[in-house]
């Protein structure tokens, strides 16, 4: 157990008044700069405060900010923002971003990543498959090239023919089905009425159609190959045995002399 000594106080100092932070609220991002409240007060010797106000500060607990990602499909448009609306609206500093690029994969591994743009949002009016990959985004204080934020965004571009990310139709479409559905307790699945429509059901007959053929052409050609192996193997035998022999008319052999 730790004894904590008494301390006498100078009487010199029992009469001096301060301005001091008596509270504070908690900053108002997790990463990244941003800003909170502080509550600054003139502390009489007493204890009583006076002259109170609240004074709005920056906070910067650490900077890198992590990775998120996104999927989206080909032909979409968004936009990546490095600096958030509280850095934004501050309108206290000047920033420097630069953004740089790990193509076609999600990663932080900063080794991996090449020179991309200085602007502080991207901007994709018509995403390719060719954008998929990490990007990340750096912002710096003008004053003095402070690094105050460090962030990840992983896209994915995904063809349209390959998946429908239309995530609130498919819900609309299995609550119809549940309305539909008489004298059913729980329902954890849509019903086929409600599958049947998808985009990945619509072809259904001639993804089979296909698979169907194109099993049957690939047991055609290894019924081939085998066979042509085999007629191989046949003709190396025969060789190996020489000419054939020769027979008289009482199936006596006949020797070559």
């Amino acid at each position: 157990m730790t004894v904590v000594p008494n301390i006498s106080i100078p009487s010199e100092l029992m009469e001096v008044t301060a301005f001091m932070v008596v509270s504070s609220s908690e900053c108002s991002v997790t990463c990244g700069l941003g800003f909170k409240e502080t509550k600054q007060c003139l502390v009489l010797p007493s204890g009583e405060e006076k002259n109170c106000h609240i004074k709005r500060v920056e906070c910067l607990s650490e900077f890198v900010c992590g990775l998120d990602t996104f999927t989206y499909p080909v032909k979409a448009k968004t936009e990546l923002n490095c600096v958030n609306w509280e850095m934004a609206s501050s309108g206290e500093h000047n920033y420097l971003c630069t953004w740089k690029f790990a193509k076609a994969m999600i990663t932080t591994e900063d080794k991996l990543f090449i020179p991309f743009s200085s602007n502080c949002t991207l901007v994709f009016s018509h995403t390719e498959e060719s954008d998929s990959g990490t990007y990340r985004c750096d912002v710096q204080l003008i004053s003095g090239f402070k690094l105050i934020k460090r962030q990840y965004f992983g896209l994915r571009i995904i063809p349209s023919n390959l998946i429908d990310l239309g995530h609130d139709r498919f819900l609309s479409l299995l609550k119809k089905a549940e309305k539909n559905e008489s004298n059913s307790s729980l329902i954890t699945a849509p019903s086929s009425t409600a599958t049947a429509s998808l985009p990945w059901h619509e072809n259904k007959s001639v993804l089979v159609g296909i698979g169907m053929g194109g099993g049957v052409l690939c047991a055609m050609f290894i019924g081939w190959l085998l066979r042509h192996m085999y007629n191989q193997q046949e003709t190396k035998v025969g060789l190996s045995k020489g000419p054939p022999k020769k027979l008289n008319r009482r199936g006596t052999i006949i020797c070559n002399t």
